[in-house]
């Protein structure tokens, strides 16, 4: 009777770390990402401008165990907080190059108040939403605008 108690013991211990870090344990690790554009837009030239463009940027991810992570674009480093829900993986920035998300706004405008997009952006605060695929191998973030989609592929 003692055999069968731990045998089922142990089996409740398997089940249940299996089902808290299953869908987890998949994001963990190091990811490299790049722009897709719609398949409907691949014959487009402007798009494959933006593609080919795009493909010089070197945007790495890693997500941890203790659920932060670090992403950097170029020279540009964010760091955060993951959150997961079924195969939704949440990034909520802290920090970009080491100061708030406000903070930073406000240097780049200081910087150069007539600048684009990257002193202007109004979504640099804002969590990136992420589709992790079902093998567990890639996770996407979807423009919906329709411009492209935002793929990053596990490395480790």
């Amino acid at each position: 009777m003692k055999t069968f108690a731990a045998g089922l013991l142990l089996l409740a211990a398997l089940l249940v770390s299996g089902c808290k870090g299953g869908g987890e344990a998949a994001v963990i690790g190091k990811w490299k990402g790049e722009i897709k554009m719609p398949e409907n837009q691949k014959d487009d030239p402007a798009a494959k401008f933006a593609e080919a463009f795009a493909s010089m940027l070197n945007m790495d991810l890693e997500m941890k165990e203790d659920h932060t992570y670090k992403m950097v674009v170029m020279i540009i480093s964010m760091e955060g907080n993951w959150s997961m829900s079924g195969n939704t993986v949440t990034l909520t920035p802290k920090t970009i190059m080491g100061l708030t998300p406000e903070e930073f706004k406000k240097e780049q405008e200081k910087k150069n108040p007539n600048a684009g997009t990257l002193s202007k952006n109004e979504d640099m605060d804002k969590p990136m939403t992420l589709t992790l695929a079902g093998d567990g191998k890639s996770m996407t973030a979807s423009d919906p605008s329709g411009k492209g989609n935002l793929v990053f592929s596990k490395k480790s």
